[in-house]
């Protein structure tokens, strides 16, 4: 794979990520807000589900995005891998970014569905 088609699909991973970040987080904003402000009791079961699936949505979206950009890394010829940027990309602790991700939104939900 060149350069160019490499780079082009890092990018748009990295957006995919950044959309379904923004994404299931703005879902599970209001879904607290509603919580917050509101007597959800007849719509409880209705708002766990959301909350459940916005949650299952941007870990495992997310996550899927993240173990892209580290194998898109790792396609990196020597000349880009051996680049200023090529040594910052395939040094970034991607298992670590993973796991923050991962735990944000089990910490999420867990805390809006204890809430409930």
């Amino acid at each position: 794979m060149d350069s160019a088609t490499r780079a082009a699909i890092a990018l748009g991973r990295g957006n995919h990520f950044f959309n379904v970040m923004r994404t299931a987080l703005f879902v599970l904003f209001g879904t607290l807000v509603l919580i917050a402000t509101t007597d959800t009791g007849p719509y409880d079961l209705a708002l766990g589900a959301v909350i459940v699936s916005a949650a299952l949505y941007g870990g495992l979206a997310g996550d899927s995005a993240l173990r892209d950009l580290t194998a898109i890394n790792k396609d990196m010829n020597e000349e880009d891998a051996a680049s200023n940027f090529g040594r910052s990309a395939n040094g970034a602790p991607m298992m670590l970014y993973r796991v923050i991700t991962a735990l944000v939104y089990i910490v999420m939900a867990l805390a809006q569905l204890n809430a409930l």
